[in-house]
């Protein structure tokens, strides 16, 4: 998301940095994810060895980098020619900005070079990985970037279909010890999307309504900075209806994201994955026009005030009478 910054830890152990907003319930919800993300990250340094990523876990964090751009940027790419020279500028020099030895820790460089962009999805998790997970990443990353190219390009074409390729990443999955009961589910939002999606199609669900709800998890998962439902509180849902009203209608905010994470948090919590729904009593104001059939009495004066005062030539022909 876009509150990820790079800071240095003082003498006196106090991260001071700006949250970017002035809006105090705003201000207390990043509060509440940087300081989840700090206490995560720490966790990770203290633990006195950087994690060895498998093979699955390169590719799921390559995933959220793919979801970054493309949820980011599919409303409106732009022209197709700036996704084909961005995908050919990163196959020829995206190398060029690969990790050095002993980079094992965020490089704290700008978060918009590859480095940083590998960093900020590290940061969501807060993970401090080896060289050789770094390399691995690095590359996986590169690839999939060029894949998101190719699907921004076809956004800016007018292709908006299913994006098949968004499938081939499976949920992240960290070990963590945030959780002391023993508990081992998965509560990535893939994941409980996929369990979601098993007992609606299993109902007769629609294909539609999958696709649609799995765009808004993107979305509130870029909002998030992470996509951990386990770490997803009344606030952050509330907070993130509130962006999305200045981004879209009441309307689309009620039936489409309020809906979505509803019923998909809702079914995690039945299903024990997640303690409680976050989003159970988020609500949407909606504003019905009353309006009668009947005209009244001062549209109809009005009405032939106005017939009145035109000529006859404006008159529609229904209207005149042939003497």
């Amino acid at each position: 998301g876009d509150l990820n910054v790079a800071c240095r830890v003082p003498p006196n152990g106090v991260l001071q940095f700006s949250l970017r907003t002035s809006d105090q319930r705003e201000a207390k919800a990043r509060h509440a994810i940087a300081l989840a993300e700090a206490e995560a990250f720490f966790d990770r340094i203290r633990s006195g060895r950087p994690t060895r990523l498998t093979q699955r876990q390169v590719v799921a964090l390559s995933g959220e980098v793919y979801r970054e751009f493309v949820v980011a940027l599919e409303e409106d790419p732009g022209l197709p020619d700036r996704w084909e020279y961005f995908e050919s500028w990163v196959k020829h020099s995206w190398h060029l900005f690969a990790p050095k030895a002993g980079s094992d820790t965020p490089s704290g460089v700008s978060r918009d070079t590859p480095l940083g962009i590998l960093d900020r999805v590290l940061l969501r998790h807060g993970l401090t990985i080896d060289q050789d997970s770094r390399e691995r990443f690095f590359h996986e990353a590169g690839r999939t970037v060029r894949e998101a190219a190719s699907r921004l390009s076809e956004n800016a074409k007018g292709d908006y279909g299913p994006d098949e390729n968004v499938l081939r990443f499976p949920p992240v999955e960290i070990a963590s010890t945030g959780r002391s009961d023993g508990a081992s589910h998965d509560t990535s939002f893939s994941s409980i999307l996929d369990g979601w999606w098993k007992e609606r199609k299993a109902a007769g669900g629609s294909p539609s309504t999958h696709t649609n709800y799995r765009g808004t998890l993107r979305k509130f998962a870029v909002f998030l900075g992470h996509d951990d439902a386990g770490r997803v509180s009344k606030r952050d849902v509330l907070a993130f209806k509130d962006r999305r009203l200045e981004e879209v209608t009441a309307r689309t905010v009620k039936d489409h994201d309020l809906a979505a994470l509803k019923s998909v948090l809702g079914w995690a919590a039945d299903n024990e994955r997640i303690d409680s729904n976050p989003a159970s009593k988020a609500r949407a104001i909606l504003v019905t026009e009353r309006y009668s059939p009947f005209a009244s009495s001062a549209s109809i004066e009005a009405g032939l005030v106005s017939a009145t005062e035109r000529p006859a030539s404006c008159l529609p022909l229904n209207t005149i009478s042939v003497l």
